[in-house]
C-alpha cells in the first residue's frame, strides 16, 4: 500500500491494489502526481494523489526498478534499474495523468 501524509497530518491510502515490492516513490508537487517503482511487477507507475489515473509509463526494458526522481518543471522522470545497472529517463510520458 502507497500512503500520503498531507500537511495537516492526516495521511491517506492512495494505492491498496496491483503492488508487489514498491520501492522508490516521487512526488511532483506541481501536477499532483505520485510515482512509484516495483520491482515484483517490474513496472514504474503514475498516479494523482488521490489514487485516481493511474498509469504505467514503464514496464518493457525493466528488470529491477529501484529508485525514482521526478523534475516537474521539466516534466522528466529518472529512475535505477538494478537489474540492468543503469539509469533510465522518460520525458512527457508519466504527465498524461495531470489535468492541464
Amino acid at each position: 500500500m502507497l500512503e500520503v501524509m498531507f500537511l495537516h497530518f492526516k495521511s491517506s491510502d492512495v494505492i491498496r491494489w496491483g503492488l508487489e515490492s514498491p520501492a522508490g516513490v516521487a512526488i511532483d508537487w506541481i501536477h499532483d502526481t505520485i510515482f512509484w517503482t516495483d520491482s515484483g511487477t517490474r513496472r514504474v507507475e503514475v498516479a494523482s494523489l488521490d489514487g485516481r489515473m493511474r498509469v504505467i509509463i514503464a514496464s518493457s526494458d525493466v528488470d529491477k526498478p529501484r529508485d525514482i526522481a521526478a523534475h516537474p518543471g521539466e516534466t522528466v522522470v529518472f529512475w535505477t534499474d538494478w537489474g540492468m545497472y543503469k539509469i533510465q529517463l522518460c520525458d512527457e510520458c508519466s504527465y498524461k495523468t495531470s489535468n492541464r
